[in-house]
């Protein structure tokens, strides 16, 4: 079989909408099916909410640190570490590999210990720790739910099952500033911010061990069979790049100028290391072409790579706007967390508005490429907007040290950007994963 029947290609975006219709059938003749479920009714009912509920947790820890930075600085010091509370790390194609179930439950409880973590922290350096347990698990926690809703639906009722998911994780999305900010101005303090997972996970954790379906996709492999499977040597190439450029970004112009040796070697490091990866995923010498940790047939779609492109441009524009805001509203406008909190609520409703507007109309419709164009004009002129009235993040982050031991922030220092420029900002962001969902099958929606 050669490495173009593995996966479908995706309508370009001249083609008709029954281009779609025509893939996902083809979809349908060349998945297996879907294991069948053996609970039904009240008790499927309490397993699909259970992992609602993890879809939760994962929105939650996306934004609920976005209202509470200035709080955590202000108890932990170590200004300069203030960008890795936003860290995440990615994980999930061992979904496609190992038990779905216990793996799943694996990564809820790394959440759980990361949350447990990030609250009792004693220093930024624990917290940080919390925030990279919290990362992995909360990005599984998503990948898992996702696998779990694809590996036992049929084709038929699976995307109502997925639109569940993308409204849990909506509605997430939008409290959770405005949960963090509460805790912060309450006697429990922001700690309980992460607490609250501890709590939530109590009531749900017995559904997911008692009623998820066990499901097993190498059930006839043994344990060292599926180790064997995995893609270690790209897995380890592709995080030690992802640090460096983490690196870069995270210490340039605040830590380390930018034309410091430093700075130099981590920027080259990154480039290599991509292009190893890269090499890598072409010479694999032991993983075959499907589970490699980038399979290399996508690789070889060049409108694909131009659309998880232009996701990484947009999702860069989110995650900027997401932590930054809140701090500049509280460092220069003397607002409190939960105020903070409020003044992302444009830029979250117009996030959550487009998500479910793309969820509903583009499976229909089957264009796909008008939602990116779209949402990359928009992404344009909203950072433009933002931008032209606000100092550059790096001079904020660079005194943040000096504004964060002050009772009264001084209002002088930035001059905050208008609220209705945050609505603009967010389109494209949600269209990947839609894609995703209408062109692979579930094995391989764990691997992307």
């Amino acid at each position: 079989m050669s490495t173009q029947d593995l996966e479908p290609t995706l309508p370009s975006s001249s083609e008709k909408p029954e281009a779609a219709t025509q893939l996902q059938t083809n979809l349908l003749q060349d998945e297996q099916p879907a294991p069948a479920r053996n609970i039904h009714g009240f008790k499927w009912f309490l397993a699909y909410s259970s992992l609602l509920s993890t879809v939760l947790f994962y929105a939650l820890d996306g934004t609920i640190v976005a209202a509470i930075q200035p709080q955590i600085i202000e108890t932990l010091g170590d200004t300069e570490k203030l960008p890795w509370i936003g860290l995440t790390e990615d994980s999930g194609k061992a979904f496609g590999v190992f038990n779905v179930k216990w793996l799943f439950l694996g990564v809820v409880t790394l959440f759980e210990v990361g949350s447990a973590l990030c609250g009792a922290a004693p220093n930024m350096d624990a917290f940080i720790i919390g925030r990279v347990l919290q990362g992995i698990g909360a990005c599984g926690c998503y990948a898992g739910a996702v696998t779990y809703v694809s590996m036992t639906t049929s084709t038929r009722e699976r995307p109502i099952y997925i639109s569940g998911v993308l409204a849990t994780w909506s509605i997430g999305s939008v409290v959770g500033p405005l949960i963090g900010g509460a805790f912060a101005q309450s006697s429990a303090t922001w700690r309980w911010a992460f607490y609250i997972n501890i709590v939530f996970a109590a009531f749900t954790a017995p559904w997911l061990i008692l009623y998820l379906p066990n499901i097993d996709p190498a059930k006839d492999l043994s344990f060292k069979e599926k180790m064997a499977r995995q893609d270690w040597l790209g897995i380890v190439i592709f995080m030690g790049g992802s640090t460096c450029l983490s690196l870069a970004l995270t210490f340039g112009g605040t830590v380390y100028s930018w034309d410091s040796a430093s700075q130099i070697v981590l920027w080259t490091l990154s480039g290599v290391l991509l292009i190893v990866f890269l090499l890598v995923t072409v010479y694999h010498p032991t993983v075959t072409l499907r589970d490699r940790l980038y399979p290399l047939h996508l690789m070889k779609r060049l409108e694909l790579n131009l659309l998880e492109l232009a996701l990484f441009m947009a999702s860069g524009c989110m995650v900027t706007t997401l932590y930054y805001i809140p701090l500049l509203f509280q460092f220069t406008r003397d607002d409190g967390p939960l105020d903070a909190g409020v003044r992302l609520m444009p830029f979250l409703a117009g996030l959550v508005f487009f998500s479910v507007l793309n969820g509903a109309l583009m499976p229909k419709l089957g264009y796909h490429m008008p939602w990116y164009v779209a949402g990359t004009a928009m992404v344009l002129v909203g950072t433009a907007l933002m931008s032209n009235n606000f100092h550059p993040v790096t001079r904020m982050v660079t005194n943040c040290k000096k504004v964060s031991s002050m009772r009264r922030p001084q209002r002088h220092m930035f001059t905050a950007p208008r609220y209705s420029s945050e609505v603009a900002v967010e389109l494209s962001f949600p269209q990947a994963s839609q894609s995703s969902q209408t062109c692979f099958q579930p094995r391989s929606l764990a691997m992307l």
